[in-house]
């Protein structure tokens, strides 16, 4: 309740300080547009003025890749399946028993176009904004959005988001989700908390132009080990007497988790030889730089057998870290005849790991993966009448870790109802930095994966039909090698990451069609 409070004292706040701005469009935009959308705003004063200029199309939101769309104040189907706890559409994914939990994935997705591994943890990240959630805003008055939804057991949901342009060429927006939930099973309680700040700024004569955010949170979910083996009778018999399920014993009652991280991002670009028409040649200059600092952690006040036995009996903590700086360098060449060319060359320094070293069974177990790794990564697109050709690449060229990616796309627009896309991915990548190393307070937790594990890879077709009249349908085929993942060991019911030789064939459709009646 205190995140949530607190996130509305700050919106509030920012809604006091907001005031009414007047963009106003050239004579060309203000013939195209429609008075119908006119929309007012209030000063500070509180009188109202109406802002002929304001247009609903004039609300953009741009993504970390610079496409841009506009708000969607519609009221539709599509809304009511993003009125969750994601804030989108989750199909395929099933909720575990409280909000703000894990999901279970119905329906897998193994595209992976990094060139270096993930921290893992996976299961915790569903909610953690990554870059690519994160977007940029242009407005013409100050816009407010606020999510609530009630959640299990004394629990709510609420995401508030508030931006503003305090000029054309400067935006910013401030936004803060915050959830917590009981459940309702013993010792479940969820507590997570997203900010985010973003900026976008362009000089008046557009040449240069910034993107900056700034994202801090934390995820955090008590563990109980789920309802013991007897009582699993119980749980499915429906009887009434255990309907209430704060009635079963958990394995145990003392374990909790938290995913915490925080990321400094800049992108921006210089327009050397700036486009004043289609036909005139552009060339721009382009930098990202960011820097991110997560850990994980797991806590637990006494051993228990269900993870087997353990170093320490009591206090057990294992913590894990991951420092990431990364820089791109990237020169953009666009052309209305030969198309849009982008070359680049990508820094990173890792610093993944334990502030200890174990030894079991008389080895060593290192608690630091380290490394410096360059790469170079490029696309191409190109619109030739009604097709659209892209290609995208990347490789590692310096550095311990091995990676590289190829994805070629290719888009016909059939008509302005039809598109059919066809896709294919050659990707080759380090399993995740979890899978490769980890140490714990329990035995078992421990290995050593790093010289053991080789590369992932993956071939990946994909055919797209799209039509709001007929429907959506599309076929996927993805051959896997050396696939890793978290294994049962035995009859112990102890996990150990394997890697297995033979691959794995998938096909997977998709159809989808709305019907009104």
């Amino acid at each position: 309740m205190k995140k949530i409070f607190g996130a509305l004292l700050l919106l509030q706040f920012f809604s006091f300080c907001g005031y009414s701005q007047v963009l106003k469009p050239s004579a060309k935009s203000r013939q195209v547009l429609s008075d119908s959308s006119k929309l007012s705003s209030k000063s500070t004063s509180n009188k109202a003025i109406k802002n002929k200029d304001a247009k609903i199309e004039q609300y953009l939101i741009i993504d970390y890749k610079g496409n841009t769309t506009f708000l969607d104040t519609s009221l539709t189907i599509y809304k009511q399946y993003k009125f969750n706890y994601l804030r989108k559409d989750n199909f395929a994914l099933l909720p575990f028993a409280n909000v703000g939990q894990t999901y279970n994935q119905l329906s897998k997705d193994f595209n992976n176009y990094k060139l270096l591994p993930d921290f893992g943890a996976r299961a915790r990240h569903y909610n953690y904004f990554e870059i690519n959630d994160i977007n940029y805003y242009e407005v013409p008055t100050p816009l407010t959005e606020l999510f609530f939804k009630t959640a299990f057991q004394q629990g709510q949901i609420l995401d508030a988001f508030f931006t503003v342009n305090t000029s054309r060429q400067f935006n910013f927006s401030i936004a803060y989700k915050g959830a917590r939930s009981l459940g309702n099973y013993q010792h479940q309680i969820t507590s997570t908390g997203n900010l985010r700040f973003t900026s976008n700024f362009k000089t008046k004569n557009k040449k240069y132009s910034a993107k900056v955010h700034i994202v801090t949170q934390d995820l955090s979910n008590e563990e109980n080990g789920g309802i013991k083996d007897e009582d699993v009778a119980n749980f499915e018999s429906g009887d009434e007497d255990f309907l209430d399920r704060s009635v079963f014993d958990p394995n145990f009652e003392n374990a909790e988790n938290i995913l915490v991280g925080k990321r400094f991002y800049l992108d921006h670009k210089y327009n050397l030889v700036k486009s004043d028409d289609s036909l005139t040649n552009a060339v721009s200059l382009k930098n990202i730089i960011y820097f991110e600092d997560k850990y994980f952690q797991f806590d637990q006040t006494t051993s228990n057998d269900f993870f087997g036995d353990s170093f320490n009996e009591t206090n057990i903590r294992d913590r894990v870290t991951l420092e990431n700086f990364y820089t791109k360098l990237l020169l953009n060449y666009k052309s209305s005849i030969i198309g849009d060319i982008n070359l680049g060359v990508s820094f990173n320094d890792i610093n993944y790991g334990y502030d200890k070293i174990t030894l079991l069974d008389d080895e060593q177990i290192p608690n630091r993966i380290k490394d410096q790794v360059f790469s170079i990564e490029g696309s191409y697109l190109k619109n030739i009448d009604d097709f659209e050709f892209e290609f995208d690449f990347g490789a590692n060229i310096i550095g311990d870790i091995d990676g590289s990616f190829f994805i070629a796309d290719v888009t016909y627009n059939l008509n302005k109802d039809t598109v059919i896309n066809g896709k294919v991915a050659v990707t080759s990548n380090k399993p995740n930095y979890n899978l490769l190393l980890n140490q714990s307070d329990y035995i078992n937790y421990n290995w050593n994966n790093t010289e053991g594990f080789v590369n992932q890879n993956n071939i990946d077709f994909k055919l797209e039909f799209k039509s709001k009249k007929l429907l959506a349908l599309s076929a996927q085929y993805t051959s896997i090698d050396n696939y890793s993942f978290f294994s049962f060991e035995g009859e112990s019911n102890l996990i150990k990451p394997k890697q297995i030789e033979e691959s794995i064939h998938i096909l997977k459709i998709k159809a989808n069609k709305e019907f009104k009646f």
